[in-house]
């Protein structure tokens, strides 16, 4: 019995929104608007010439005069308004392969940023690196972080991971002190008090 009576219902509502769809699409169209008629008293050899009308001084509250065209005005003219702004398109041609932008808008005005944060260098196997060498790093500052600790070494920012020329890896950064690692030799250095 449940289902009969929300079947019922369910086709009443379907009718309905059947009806007012029918209704919205197919017999209440709206009226197109009827243009502007003007009299063209001149000949068939000239061409009309379209003259702006002058805008309506409508008063605002306050009592001082506006100059707002009125909608009138703004319907007439609109053709002329669209002709005036396509004529002032000006199209540039432009061969981006061959011209330069003088600037990359994304890049900084101030201050130079390379292509990747930390430069791509490949180890050289030829040269034999000794533990000195390891121990003589210039560490400058840490920039500690939990996630991803930064460290500046011979004027070079690294993070964790990064291989010098010379085959030394930076293994481990930590507060205090940097961890080298030469092949299997780790090689943990104080960052010194300036």
């Amino acid at each position: 019995m449940d289902n009969r009576r929300q079947i019922i219902i369910a086709g009443a509502l379907l009718v309905i929104l059947i009806g007012v769809l029918f209704y919205q699409f197919v017999l209440a169209k709206p009226k197109p608007p009827t243009p502007p008629t003007t009299t063209n008293t001149q000949t068939s050899t000239q061409t009309p010439v379209r003259t702006a009308t002058p805008t309506q001084l409508t008063s605002t509250p306050a009592g001082g005069t506006s100059i707002a065209p009125t909608i009138d005005t703004l319907e007439k003219n609109v053709d002329e308004i669209i002709e005036n702004l396509l004529t002032a398109i000006q199209i540039v041609q432009f061969n981006y392969q061959e011209i330069v932008p003088p600037r990359n808008p994304m890049t900084p005005l101030v201050g130079v940023i390379q292509t990747t944060m930390f430069e791509v260098e490949t180890p050289v196997p030829s040269t034999e690196v000794t533990p000195g060498q390891v121990l003589s790093k210039k560490i400058s500052a840490i920039i500690w972080d939990e996630y991803q600790p930064l460290a500046i070494i011979d004027n070079k920012l690294v993070a964790e991971g990064h291989t010098f020329p010379d085959r030394i890896q930076v293994f481990k950064i930590e507060p205090s002190r940097i961890v080298f690692k030469l092949e299997d030799t780790i090689f943990p250095v104080r960052l010194k008090e300036q």
